[in-house]
């Protein structure tokens, strides 16, 4: 979507600035014919294409504002889908240590082993190393493993 918007824009900046070429060498035109009738129809085209520079303007405003509710739509979907994945990486470690947990018969062998939040809160730590830039993606799903999410 991005892709089509900065598209658009694109085309939209090369048609003003044809608009823009075409003004300079309607000048020149008027210059060497002022005497004759062309010079009317050189201003009347001239006055057309400032009307539609003014007209497109808005358009352009309303492009700019519509990509920056784009962006923060689609930072809010990547940052909820990104908390997932990390949410589903913390939890799997977590119950991975869960069923080793369980999977040992004596007593004071499982006291010594680590603990699920534990292993949950080390899986965060080596996320966060990786991922620096998605830290509060991180902590949000540290939380909810935690709480039993």
């Amino acid at each position: 979507m991005n892709k089509k918007l900065f598209l658009k824009l694109g085309l939209l900046l090369l048609s003003l600035s044809l608009v823009s070429c075409g003004q300079e060498n309607n000048l020149a035109v008027e210059d060497d014919f002022s005497k004759s009738g062309v010079n009317q129809s050189v201003s009347g085209t001239q006055s057309s294409e400032e009307e539609s520079i003014k007209t497109t303007s808005p358009s352009v405003e309303n492009a700019v504002e519509n990509k920056q509710e784009d962006e923060d739509v689609q930072k809010n979907t990547q940052q909820e889908a990104t908390e997932d994945e990390y949410y589903i990486i913390i939890k799997e470690a977590w119950q991975k240590q869960k069923d080793y947990i369980d999977s040992i018969d004596d007593p004071k062998e499982k006291q010594s082993v680590q603990t699920s939040q534990s292993a949950a809160i080390m899986e965060s730590n080596r996320l966060l190393i990786e991922h620096p830039e998605d830290s509060e993606a991180i902590e949000a799903s540290l939380k909810r493993v935690i709480n039993g999410e």
